[in-house]
Order: structure tokens, then C-alpha cells, then sequence
């Protein structure tokens, strides 16, 4: 005969293995949707000064400054299995040296009892628009609104919203 125990611990090993496949089937549940939006991206006011850079090995680098204005309605992204979203603006650009660089401008985190509609006007970035060298003049930089959904169960997803603003960059120095 089992005992309390026994019968207890294969109670609980059973409890388990039901949240474990209800996990699952809630994950599977939410694999397959879209979880994109339409995105509006402007870029105002672009300007560029070289600054002294002691952290490079030339010493100088490119400083922009910009200001944004963003719109976009996430309420669509959140179902029952989305806690959160975690948003950024990302500029891209390239260069002779690093064909591939991405800096991120601006970021916010988005709840699902919150007000989930994106609504910035003639916004400054948080943080440093900053070249590593004096690479900004006359160079195309993209800007993009991503996103990534936090959800309650599954993997975390990176999106990228539908729309991009593609500005070319100042030849000349300006502050």
C-alpha cells in the first residue's frame, strides 16, 4: 500500500505535467500571429558637429541630433498571452569599416493595462547619436520602430514595425 506521501508526490508529479502541456498548448496557441502594425516615422531638424572622442583610436567622431515624431497603435499586438512590449527607435547606417551599424535612439516599455497607442511629437532622443569616427556626413540612415513582445508563455519575439524613414545626412557641420 502507498502511503500519504507517496500518493501525495504522484499527485503533485501529475499536477505538473498538466501545467507543463497547458503551457505548451498556450504557447502553440499564440506562434503563428502577426504581431506587426503600422508605423509613422518623421526626422526633423538633422545636424551634425564633430566632437573629441578619447574612447577611439582617432580621437574625433560625429555627434548628430535630430528630433523624432512617432505614431503608432499597439493595442492590437497585446492578446491574453502578451505582458508586455518593450519599443525602440533604431537607426541603421553603414560604413567602409562596419557595413553594419545600429544604434538605438529612443525606447519605452508598454504594459497591457496602459495606455498602448504611441503618440511622440518632436521628441529628442535618450540617448547619444555618436559615430565611432567621423562617418555621419552625407550618409543614408534608415530609422525604424521595433519591438520586442514579452509574453507569458513562449519565446520572446523581435518585430519590426511597418514603416520606415530613410534621411540623408547633412554634408556639412552644423550645430
Amino acid at each position: 500500500m502507498h502511503s500519504f506521501l507517496s500518493r501525495l508526490n504522484g499527485l503533485f508529479a501529475f499536477m505538473c505535467s498538466v501545467l507543463a502541456a497547458a503551457t505548451f498548448l498556450v504557447f502553440l496557441q499564440t506562434l503563428f500571429v502577426n504581431y506587426t502594425v503600422p508605423v509613422q516615422l518623421e526626422v526633423e531638424n538633422i545636424r551634425l558637429k564633430p566632437v573629441h572622442d578619447y574612447a577611439s583610436l582617432n580621437g574625433r567622431s560625429d555627434l548628430a541630433s535630430a528630433t523624432f515624431s512617432m505614431s503608432a497603435d499597439l493595442t492590437p499586438v497585446f492578446n491574453w498571452n502578451v505582458k508586455q512590449i518593450y519599443a525602440w527607435l533604431q537607426a541603421d547606417y553603414e560604413t567602409e569599416e562596419r557595413p553594419t551599424n545600429q544604434i538605438v535612439l529612443w525606447d519605452k516599455y508598454f504594459f497591457r493595462f496602459g495606455n498602448n497607442v504611441l503618440n511622440e511629437e518632436r521628441i529628442k532622443p535618450y540617448y547619444y547619436f555618436q559615430d565611432d569616427g567621423l562617418n555621419l556626413r552625407n550618409k543614408n540612415v534608415t530609422f525604424s520602430l521595433h519591438w520586442t513582445v514579452v509574453p507569458n508563455a513562449g519565446w520572446m519575439r523581435n518585430v519590426q514595425g511597418e514603416g520606415v524613414k530613410s534621411v540623408v545626412f547633412p554634408d556639412t557641420y552644423k550645430w
